[in-house]
């Protein structure tokens, strides 16, 4: 079988062990990639809300009227190249740069909302059933004197980060099959130059074995199978001395028992 050969499972623990080790960077760096993207944005989000709560701070301390809240954050959302959302401390949205808000649904129950409520400021990664894709949302809370009267509300959409992480991963697979193949090759190449003193020691013996006894292996290397090239030629040495000996001996007595029975 396949992997009753030595080379194989050398070939086959490089290989094994290179895509262990590109799977795992591949989660780590998608990962790495997609938080890196959404930290920048949520600090692009942060800063835009704390700007358009603080110009609805001044107009509430102004006393001035209420503005027409919808082309206000229609105006904000060209700029900030975001959808905007005004909502007010009930969760009412007064206030919508994309949809119908008469049709959209009481944002009190947001985590963003109840998190800009309760600290000032929140954010929040979360699928938007408007528009039915992932979006990153940060909220502000604004006051009117010393009380939150509402906060203010922007979304960007994820749909260019999750592109460009399924770009980074498409590309980290095709490195991961590229660094397989040559894992492939290397080990194969490794193997056979493992294997391949064992393979001629083998054919060596088998020589041996049918009355070759001044069959040698050459030493190449000075590693373990070097090591094991000259013991295992010290010994053929030995081996063929003891035969030699034993064929003299063998001839001797030959000629002994020979004059023997001339004797007789």
């Amino acid at each position: 079988m396949l992997f009753q050969s030595i080379r194989w499972r050398i070939a086959f623990t490089y290989v094994a062990l290179i895509l262990l080790v590109t799977a795992g960077l591949t989660l780590y760096l998608t990962g790495f990639v997609r938080q890196t993207h959404i930290d920048g944005l949520r600090a692009q989000l942060k800063g835009e809300t704390q700007l358009l709560g603080g110009y609805l701070e001044e107009l509430s301390a102004a006393g001035q009227p209420a503005p027409d809240y919808d082309q206000l954050a229609k105006r904000w959302a060209r700029l900030a190249q975001a959808r905007v959302t005004i909502i007010a401390q009930d969760g009412t949205v007064i206030g919508e740069s994309d949809e119908d808000r008469t049709k959209m649904d009481n944002h009190l129950n947001r985590p963003e909302v109840q998190e800009a409520l309760a600290a000032g400021w929140g954010s929040s990664v979360r699928y938007s059933q408007t528009l039915g894709y992932n979006m990153l949302y940060g909220a502000k809370s604004y006051a009117g004197g010393s009380q939150a009267v509402g906060v203010v509300r922007l979304a960007l959409p994820l749909q260019r980060v999750e592109t460009e992480v399924s770009d980074l991963r498409r590309n980290i697979l095709w490195a991961t099959a590229l660094a397989a193949l040559l894992a492939i090759l290397l080990g194969v190449a490794i193997a056979e130059r493992t294997v391949g003193p064992i393979h001629q020691l083998t054919n060596v013996v088998n020589r041996m074995a049918r009355g070759h006894l001044d069959a040698r292996l050459f030493p190449t290397t000075r590693d373990e199978v070097g090591q094991l090239t000259r013991s295992f030629n010290s010994m053929a040495e030995q081996l063929q001395d003891q035969i030699a000996t034993l064929g003299r001996e063998r001839t001797r007595l030959a000629a002994v028992l020979e004059y023997m029975a001339d004797g007789v």
